[in-house]
This record gives C-alpha cells, sequence and structure tokens, in this order.
C-alpha cells in the first residue's frame, strides 16, 4: 500500500507541476490581447492534467492495464441517477447553511496570522473565478459551462472518486471512513478555505453515490449541475435576470431548516446502496 500511495503521490505532484510550467508557458507566449481566451485554455489544461492524466496513469498501473474498470467508468441503471439527483438536491440547502457557517468560522480568527493568509488565498481564487463569471455572453457562458462545470466534474470525479476513494477503500477496513479522507482531500486541494465545509460535504455525498452506484457518471453528473448553477445564477445575474445576487443565497439557510433535506438525503443513498447490494 505505501509504495502505491507515493506513486499515487508522485504521479499527482509530477503532473500538477507539468501543467503549472505549461499553463506559465502559454501565458508567456499568447498575447496580453487574448488573456482571457488563454485563462480558459489554461484552466482546462491544468483540470486535465492535474487530475484526469494522475488518475489514468496510475489505474493503468493499479489494474494490469483495466483503467477503465478500476476507475468505475460502468453502466449505471437511471434509477441510481435519479436517487443520486434526488440526494444532490435536498442536501442543498445543507450545504449553503455550511457556507454561512464556514464563513462565521473564518471571522473569528480573521486578524491572525493564519487567518490573513486564508484571506489572501480566497481573494486570489475569487479574482480569478470573477474574471470567468464576469463574462456576459452566450460564447463565454458556453465557455465558463465548458471550464468551470464539465472538466472539473470529469477529471476531479475521475481523480477523486475513481482512483483516490477505489485505493482507499481497496486498502481499508472502513470504506466510510475512506469517503471522508477523500472528500477531506478533495476540499483541502481545492485550496478555499471559504469553501471549506461545503465542499467537504460535497465531496462526501460524491463519494457515496459512487460507492451506492459503483459507477463514475452519477458523480459525474452531479458534480456538474452544481458548478454549472453557479455558471447559470452569475449569468443570470450579469444579465439583469437574477435580482438577487448569487452568493446572497447561501443566507436563505439555517442549520434547523436544513436537517430535513440531510435526512432525505440519507433516506435515498441508503436506497441506491440497497439498489445496488441486490444488482
Amino acid at each position: 500500500m505505501f509504495k502505491q500511495a507515493l506513486r499515487l503521490g508522485g504521479l499527482f505532484v509530477g503532473c500538477l507541476l507539468l501543467s503549472a510550467l505549461i499553463g506559465a508557458g502559454l501565458m508567456r507566449l499568447m498575447p496580453s490581447a487574448e488573456a482571457v481566451s488563454t485563462l480558459y485554455l489554461v484552466q482546462n489544461i491544468s483540470a486535465a492534467g492535474s487530475f484526469l492524466l494522475p488518475a489514468w496513469l496510475f489505474a493503468r498501473s493499479a489494474s494490469e492495464g483495466r483503467a477503465a474498470d478500476y476507475l468505475g467508468c460502468h453502466p449505471t441503471p437511471f434509477g441510481c441517477y435519479m436517487l443520486g439527483l434526488a440526494a444532490f438536491l435536498a442536501l442543498m440547502p445543507w450545504i449553503n447553511a455550511t457556507t454561512t457557517w464556514n464563513g462565521a468560522a473564518l471571522q473569528s480568527w480573521q486578524d491572525s496570522p493564519l487567518g490573513l493568509f486564508f484571506k489572501q488565498m480566497s481573494e486570489r481564487n475569487e479574482a480569478l473565478l470573477q474574471v470567468f463569471l464576469n463574462q456576459t455572453g452566450w460564447g463565454a457562458f458556453g465557455l465558463n459551462l465548458l471550464t468551470l462545470a464539465l472538466m472539473p466534474a470529469i477529471c476531479e470525479e475521475v481523480f477523486f472518486r475513481g482512483c483516490l476513494q477505489t485505493f482507499l477503500v481497496n486498502h481499508s477496513r472502513r470504506p466510510q471512513a475512506a469517503i471522508w479522507l477523500t472528500a477531506l482531500i478533495f476540499s483541502l486541494l481545492h485550496f478555499d478555505p471559504v469553501g471549506f465545509l461545503p465542499r467537504l460535504f460535497l465531496g462526501a455525498l460524491l463519494g457515496y453515490v459512487f460507492a451506492g452506484s459503483r459507477s463514475l457518471y452519477p458523480g459525474i453528473l452531479l458534480h456538474f449541475l452544481n458548478n454549472a448553477s453557479v455558471v447559470v445564477a452569475y449569468y443570470l445575474y450579469g444579465n439583469g435576470l437574477l435580482s438577487r445576487h448569487p452568493d446572497a443565497f447561501s443566507d436563505l439557510w439555517h442549520w434547523w431548516s436544513a436537517l430535513p433535506g440531510l435526512a432525505l438525503c440519507t433516506v435515498c443513498i441508503g436506497w441506491m446502496y440497497r439498489r445496488s447490494a441486490r444488482a
């Protein structure tokens, strides 16, 4: 296990550095007038190089060339998609509520050295995100769906659920611990302290959906819908079709009003597990 863990970590770091070098090279080579277009290209290369490539290489080595089987690229019953979607929608109020908690927790130590570091990190992430989301044309909307929703959904699910979670489950006596550890790493590697808690719970949901359906595809769909909802909300807001700022929706939910959805989400995941066991 230790050697395989080192191999996976080495592949991830190596591909991450390679992607960063390619991105830096493109930023220097492309004209400054095409800066936004270059950022789209660099972002997609980064997603594929940092997550998809190391996952595929590791899966091939760990499964004697049967990478698709290792990663969970299996046909999925329609019922798993429906149960996964129901669980996702039910969990949204809880995820929005944790966004508020997360912000409140950071405020309590925002003036500490670590808090200032987190604030700077979040501001850089937000500045890059706003470069994409502030584009209001149809072309930019399509590019945002590709760059901020579809590519991350595919690449991150292949790496975190298909590769990392499969590896941890295969070498663990506690599959649920492996799911939550994967979710923790998933949230940490986004380097976004403001979204840590909501991304942790989203990662756990995607992990349970992957384990319950035994397939990568439902999680990719849910991941895409989560990211696409942000892209759509910003597009509507930027074009005057949505009066409330997208970031303000998290304030609508509190933990007590989100608990029924959390319970329903748990029921849906349990039902998915039972369907999978009978298959």
